[in-house]
This record gives C-alpha cells, sequence and structure tokens, in this order.
C-alpha cells in the first residue's frame, strides 16, 4: 500500500526487473475526465539501456494526453 501511494504521489512507477530478468519498465498512469485511471503508458527497455531521465517524458507524456481525455491536473 505505502509503495502504490508513492507512485500516485510521484505519478509514475519503475519496474526494475520484477516481472522479468534483464527488462525493466517506466510506465504512467493515464486520466479521463472523470479523474478515474483509463489506462497506461510505459516503456520498457533492457535493463541497461533503460535511461531514468525518459522518466519526464513518459509522465509528461501520460498527462498531455489525460488532459486531452478531459482531466484537470
Amino acid at each position: 500500500a505505502r509503495e502504490l501511494e508513492n507512485i500516485r504521489r510521484q505519478g509514475y512507477a519503475l519496474d526494475n526487473e520484477e516481472a522479468e530478468k534483464g527488462v525493466s519498465c517506466i510506465g504512467a498512469g493515464i486520466y479521463n475526465d472523470e479523474g478515474r485511471l483509463v489506462a497506461g503508458l510505459s516503456v520498457s527497455a533492457p535493463s541497461d539501456r533503460l535511461n531514468k531521465a525518459w522518466t519526464a517524458q513518459i509522465k509528461q507524456t501520460a498527462e498531455r494526453i489525460s488532459r486531452a481525455l478531459g482531466f484537470q491536473l
């Protein structure tokens, strides 16, 4: 529960080889006009090539999509 709250607060999640060894992921939620989580945007890559600087871009893109759906940030 604590980890989920942290993810909600920061606006993104990181998967560090949790689903598959050697693969990591950055993901952010997409919200509709009612503020409900309706989708997710993520990028997966080999762990040694995943750039954590991509986090800001993933988060910003998810926020743009959410705004296009009517979500008020």
